[in-house]
């Protein structure tokens, strides 16, 4: 064998390395995505989880809730306090959610059940009076996706006061 021939042989072997090299990094780098991903859906369904028990460790805040999906302008501004607060952590909660999706960081089935319970609330008597003002200062993309997907949903689509009838027992009591 001559030396032209080791040569060839040497550049083979480093570029064959190469390939290889590249197509492990490409490997890592889909895994570091996949762990990302799933993290960040984690972590968000823990957000969700932490939010909706806010109202079971706070009972004086599901009382206003209940109270609240009914009638929201006719409430003191102390309970309006109470619910906005509630209510803008859950939009953030969707908004994040509506992002992630777009980036690819949450599958389409967890960002549409943020945003099912979102409507199911905004489709309540006093969640709609609540919107009104809140889709003044939100996001306005998002308003405008929430507004047309309002009005998409037909009247089987369950108010969360529907769903989680709890929230009408709470009313009931008082």
């Amino acid at each position: 064998m001559n030396w032209e021939a080791i040569g060839a042989v040497g550049e083979l072997a480093a570029a064959v390395a190469v390939v290889a090299s590249l197509l492990f990094v490409g490997y890592q780098l889909r895994q570091s995505q996949r762990a990302e991903r799933a993290a960040g859906q984690r972590d968000l369904l823990r957000q969700g989880r932490d939010w909706y028990v806010s109202s079971r460790t706070h009972p004086e805040l599901f009382a206003v809730i209940a109270e609240l999906l009914e009638d929201y302008d006719g409430a003191s501004p102390e309970k309006q306090h109470l619910f906005d607060t509630w209510a803008f952590d859950y939009l953030l909660l969707l908004e994040q959610a509506l992002y992630m999706l777009d980036d690819g960081f949450i599958n389409e089935t967890s960002s549409t059940g943020f945003e099912n319970l979102a409507l199911s609330i905004l489709r309540t008597p006093g969640g709609a009076q609540w919107w009104t003002r809140a889709s003044q200062v939100w996001n306005q993309d998002h308003v405008a996706h929430m507004n047309r997907r309002l009005a998409e949903l037909d009247d089987d689509f369950p108010r969360v006061d529907e769903m989680l009838d709890h929230f009408a027992a709470e009313r009931a009591r008082d």
